[in-house]
């Protein structure tokens, strides 16, 4: 109930600041790597996808929309996006909705700071392990990245951690718990925009 409010205000938002704004729309992808590790563990990721384009955690394709008010801008997105995770040898699939709004301040005209919630609705999930149902498949997140600007094309980096407590429970062979999982996402994501405007 609480995101369905929250979604029906950013989109009044939105359309109450459509005619003082500039407004910007486009597609945009990118790739996403695990975020429990650091930034030097992040740029050995990016070398190896070069070597083995299997070796980023997931993916993401979708659409924004950008309202530019001088140096500020908001800028909801939707995407879907799918994450794999690596528990030891067997793995997790989540297949996801996703509504980042960001809230965006361009600290230099190419170069620009963002934050702000994201909302995650997990429609499928995957695994060689015998899984329970997720506690709920709705969550809410947040995220903060940078975003480069040249000319039509964006590139940014992000991270993303879920809030929303959400479990996953191991189930062994007579469906009785033996274990849990956070489900919660922490990604980096590398992303290319394109402006469709």
């Amino acid at each position: 109930m609480k995101i369905s409010r929250i979604l029906v205000l950013c989109v009044l938002l939105s359309c109450s600041t459509y005619s003082f704004a500039q407004t910007d729309y486009g597609l945009q992808a990118g790739l996403a790597f695990d975020g429990t590790s650091s930034l030097s563990e992040l740029r050995n990721g990016l070398d190896q996808l070069s070597e083995n384009p299997k070796s980023a955690s997931g993916y993401f394709i979708g659409t924004y929309a950008e309202f530019n008010f001088l140096m500020l801008y908001l800028r909801p997105e939707l995407q879907y996006a799918q994450y794999n995770r690596k528990l030891n040898d067997s793995y997790y699939k989540t297949s996801k909705i996703e509504l980042p709004i960001s809230l965006g301040y361009k600290i230099l005209p190419l170069l620009s700071l963002y934050a702000g919630p994201s909302l995650h609705y997990t429609f499928n999930q995957k695994s060689d392990l015998n899984l329970g149902d997720l506690k709920t498949n709705t969550t809410v997140g947040a995220h903060f990245g940078a975003r480069a600007h040249l000319g039509p094309v964006g590139i940014s980096l992000r991270y993303d951690r879920g809030l929303t407590d959400n479990e996953v429970k191991f189930l062994n062979a007579e469906k009785v718990v033996s274990g849990r999982l956070d489900t919660r996402p922490e990604v980096w994501s590398l992303g290319i925009s394109f402006s469709l405007d």
